[in-house]
């Protein structure tokens, strides 16, 4: 575990994750404190799951995107950081995405978490955000959660709908080598998205989602 600091909001103790793409994802308990505060807000609200592990998809709950503001490494500053907050989380974590803005080392002897920043000040430059995530549930590609007032929302899409492709990529019947090629297309830095998804009375539908901010 690891303690970061926030400025004048306080400090956050958080679990670094070696293993996550992700950046700060914060438990609920810690984005009620700050919100308390006025030092955090609501950004996207949104239902379902946006994690997975050795058992599949997560529990389904609210998954929230919220904005924290800042966060301090001695004379050191990365700003404006957007992360998620979801209901079931009950532990702050600091992952890989961290890497993007200095080097990280570890002391695992010695329990010593060491960050140098690539510049004094930097500004949080998150994923693109299309309103909705995925994942593969029983092997099939999945909506897994949908995010209120967003395109992908308004364009009909739903939790539990089919992915069947995603730009020039074919999901459908556990195309397991094409979901592949998706990742490793770095899909989610695109600015525009075309999904075909199949809805709950079997009409297949395709949209063109753009990015938010």
């Amino acid at each position: 575990f690891v303690k970061l600091d926030l400025g004048k909001r306080g400090n956050l103790t958080a679990l670094f994750d070696s293993g996550s793409d992700k950046f700060l994802p914060l438990s609920t308990e810690s984005y009620e404190k700050l919100n308390a505060k006025g030092s955090a807000h609501l950004v996207n609200e949104g239902y379902g799951s946006i994690s997975s592990g050795l058992f599949g998809a997560g529990k389904v709950g609210i998954e929230n995107r919220v904005k924290i503001g800042d966060l301090f490494f001695g004379n050191a500053v990365i700003k404006d950081i957007s992360t998620t907050v979801s209901e079931h989380k009950n532990k702050n974590s600091v992952g890989m995405g961290l890497a993007k803005y200095g080097v990280i080392s570890v002391d695992y002897l010695h329990k010593r978490f060491y960050f140098a920043p690539h510049s004094d000040s930097q500004t949080h430059q998150p994923s693109p955000f299309f309103g909705f995530n995925a994942q593969l549930i029983d092997g099939v590609y999945t909506v897994s959660a949908v995010y209120k007032n967003t395109e992908a929302e308004k364009l009909g899409m739903r939790n539990g709908y089919r992915i069947t492709q995603i730009n020039d990529f074919d999901l459908s019947d556990n195309q397991m080598d094409s979901l592949c090629e998706l990742f490793l297309s770095n899909y989610l830095e695109s600015e525009t998205m075309k999904v075909n998804f199949v809805d709950d009375s079997g009409n297949n539908k395709t949209i063109e989602i753009k990015a938010e901010l």
